[in-house]
């Protein structure tokens, strides 16, 4: 009878061993006995080979599903083409080998498994502009008890993107993210979008860019490497440069600077800054170039609009220079004061003959009034000289003293004196010897600025509304936002 004790007691030991590893598929343990959760993970990861595609069926492919949750625009270098934006990359597939029955325990439906204990899919950026040595954050991968994974690794994309340049700075720029499996093709491994659009929940906008649209596309590519179809998904970012930055900093400078090239035509030939200012000008130009120069990428492709701008204004100060100095000829006309052209003095000096005429008529009908007041020869001294003095008699010599004081010029003084009643003749003095450059040159000076400097407004004005409006404006409206 002892004996059957002790093997009823070894039963009932059996009995309870094979029952905890019917529930857990691994050997009972009472120090995990309320952990299911420890349970599930030891029994998953039993035997499984993380090297091996998780398929009964070798023929049948891996379907993963990929996705973008876009979370920032982070920069764009437009100097070296790279596009860095930070996502979170979503990734769904089902594994075969990580199923469960969820009574077996405690109902739990769900398991989250490090990453690096479970097969993940070789998913890479093939336009990638960093080392490709940096990998993926190791996150936790949610398998569900069906065998579902899903695993959305938080990543920072650093893409080469076209950067075309020929409008900027309103430009809008087309970059693509291109993600697909590395080593395995259509047959093994079939990449599909995982939603119809880009996930923008949590876009954060950048001070720089306007996302203006953000796709996603499956697409099929054949290489020469291979017969089998290697499938891909193509994000595709429409984004738009904001211009407030640039206005402030490049545009009004530029255009401020364009009216400093007006002034040079404004400026009297007498005070000798008319070329310094001008050259100053295009000296500031030149910084401007410069720093546009800078951030713009090396490439014959296409040159800024505003850089366009900047060398059309160039130009446009270096005629300004050239024809300022060509106005100072007019009016010095040289060391050796030769001549104006007939021709151009006929020009000039034709347009001013009606205002001479209408100069000398007002002078007669003074010297006419202040003959009555007592000037004698008023006709002789009025013609060439305005009358600024009263009529002198006895009674107002202070009004004639105060007069006299006012009046400075000497000659105008011995004017007023000499037609005084009772005074002498003046003596007949030698006329001043005046070249005939000197009555011709200062008038065509004075017209070529005033010409030129109209004709200078007229194109920069027309300059700066075609670079800078009517340009913009119209490359700006041929894009169509998506319904």
């Amino acid at each position: 009878m002892r004996w059957l004790s002790v093997v009823a007691r070894l039963i009932v030991t059996l009995c309870s061993s094979l029952m905890a590893r019917g529930q857990s598929g691994v050997p009972y343990d009472p120090r995990h006995n309320n952990s299911y959760e420890k349970r599930l993970m030891d029994f998953i990861v039993r035997d499984y080979d993380r090297d091996v595609r998780p398929v009964f069926n070798a023929s049948d492919p891996v379907i993963i599903q990929l996705g973008i949750t876009l979370t920032q625009i982070f920069d764009m270098d437009e100097k070296n083409q790279v596009l860095t934006t930070n996502v979170w990359l979503d990734q769904e597939w089902t594994d075969e080998l990580l199923t469960w029955d969820p009574s077996q325990f405690g109902n739990m439906k769900e398991l989250r498994v490090p990453c690096e204990k479970i097969w993940l899919p070789d998913i890479v950026l093939y336009n990638n502009a960093d080392d490709y040595t940096r990998g993926y954050m190791n996150s936790k991968a949610m398998v569900h008890h069906n065998g579902r994974v899903f695993w959305p690794p938080p990543t920072k994309f650093r893409s080469t993107c076209a950067v075309d340049v020929t409008y900027f700075p309103f430009d809008d720029q087309t970059c693509i993210l291109k993600l697909g499996s590395w080593t395995y093709n259509g047959f093994q491994v079939d990449v599909t979008n995982r939603t119809e659009q880009v996930d923008l929940t949590n876009y954060i906008p950048n001070g720089e860019w306007e996302l203006l649209e953000a796709r996603i596309n499956r697409n099929v590519v054949y290489y020469s490497c291979c017969p089998e179809p290697f499938p891909d998904v193509t994000i595709t970012l429409i984004i738009r440069r904001k211009t407030l930055f640039y206005m402030y900093n490049i545009v009004l400078p530029c255009m401020m600077m364009s009216v400093l090239t007006l002034l040079v035509f404004c400026m009297p030939p007498e005070s000798g800054e008319k070329i310094g200012l001008g050259v100053t000008v295009l000296l500031a130009f030149s910084v401007f170039m410069l720093a546009i120069a800078e951030k713009m990428p090396e490439t014959s492709d296409s040159v800024p609009l505003i850089g366009i701008y900047l060398t059309a204004v160039m130009a446009i100060t270096s005629v300004s220079i050239i024809m300022t100095v060509v106005v100072l000829n007019l009016h010095y006309r040289g060391p050796g004061k030769k001549e104006v052209p007939h021709w151009m003095r006929r020009l000039v000096l034709g347009r001013t003959t009606s205002r001479r005429r209408r100069s000398e008529s007002s002078s007669q009908k003074c010297a006419g009034c202040y003959r009555r007041r007592g000037f004698p020869g008023g006709d002789a001294h009025l013609a060439d000289h305005p009358p600024l003095l009263p009529a002198y008699s006895p009674g107002n010599g202070t009004a004639f003293t105060a007069a006299s004081a006012a009046y400075s010029k000497p000659e105008a003084v011995r004017l007023a004196v000499d037609t005084l009643p009772g005074a002498p003749p003046p003596a007949a003095e030698p006329a001043p010897a005046s070249d005939a450059s000197d009555s011709a040159g200062s008038p065509v000076a004075l017209l070529a600025d005033h010409t030129l400097f109209w004709v200078f407004l007229v194109i920069t004005t027309v300059s700066s509304l075609l670079f800078l409006v009517v340009l913009p404006v119209y490359k700006r409206s041929q894009y169509q936002r998506p319904d």
